[in-house]
């Protein structure tokens, strides 16, 4: 038996501005096709996939008497048809998320489920050894997966003062 011929293609356009010093806006938009037999028509109504993230950067800006802050934004949303040619999310997806094989259904793993993900972070930095840093994110996979997650992280290392390192 001769395998059904396939189709995959996708197209890509990202694009950033700085509207003023030391903030960046970025995005990216992407569409898939995924045609997993050319020869029949019968299931093209999941050929078409989308997504895009859309995220802004503040760089470190100096305020007098704490130390300089910085921080971002990210917003990140995959349809369910979307397919790319390799993995789209980060190695350490499912640790960061929580997910276990066991917990976890294949299609939230395999990401072939709709997806929407949100995340920020602030840092300030009052010294070049001491930090404290903040982290939210929310992610929503298909109607099975639902998570917020938040995270601190203080490190303070000056001379002369006893070290703390909290997560």
């Amino acid at each position: 038996m001769l395998p059904k011929p396939r189709e995959h293609r996708l197209v890509d356009f990202s694009g950033s501005v700085q509207p003023v010093r030391g903030v960046e806006l970025f995005g990216e938009w992407a569409g898939s096709l995924l045609d997993l037999n050319r020869i029949s028509v019968a299931d093209t109504g999941d050929d078409l996939g989308r997504a895009y993230l859309a995220a802004l950067r503040v760089e470190p800006q100096q305020i007098p008497r704490i130390g300089q802050l910085s921080g971002g934004f990210s917003i990140r949303s995959t349809g369910e048809n979307f397919r790319a040619f390799d993995r789209s999310r980060p190695v350490e997806f499912a640790r960061l998320w929580n997910i276990s094989p066991r917990a976890g259904s294949s299609s939230v793993l395999e990401g072939t489920e709709a997806e929407r993900i949100s995340g920020a972070n602030l840092d300030l930095q009052f010294s070049r050894t001491s930090k404290l840093s903040a982290e939210w994110g929310e992610a929503a996979i298909g109607p099975s997966f639902e998570a917020e997650r938040r995270g601190a992280n203080l490190t303070i290392a000056e001379p002369r003062l006893p070290g703390l390192s909290y997560r």
